[in-house]
């Protein structure tokens, strides 16, 4: 017996192209401290592209922001910073 099977499509709220860029630096210890919360551990790689860094610079971009129907949000674009400690 053969079912047939439905297919249940997804309306698109927004969509946009983006670039992201990650920069991973080593700051000192003392420097970092003051922004983590209590008892926060740090994870630094001990090997690879981001031995011995602690903090991640990410750069982000988004152009061509639309709505469904091609209608543009806001100014159509969105940049950021923002920090990640590792």
């Amino acid at each position: 017996m053969a079912m047939a099977l439905s297919a249940h499509a997804q309306t698109p709220l927004e969509s946009s192209s983006e670039i992201r860029f990650q920069l991973d630096v080593a700051v000192p210890q003392a420097a970092v401290a003051p922004f983590l919360p209590p008892g926060f551990t740090m994870n630094v790689a001990t090997e690879g592209a981001a031995k011995d860094c602690n903090l991640r610079v990410v750069l982000y971009r988004s152009d061509n922001r639309q709505r469904a129907g091609w209608h543009p949000v806001g100014k159509g674009s969105n940049r950021l910073v923002y920090l990640a400690a590792r």
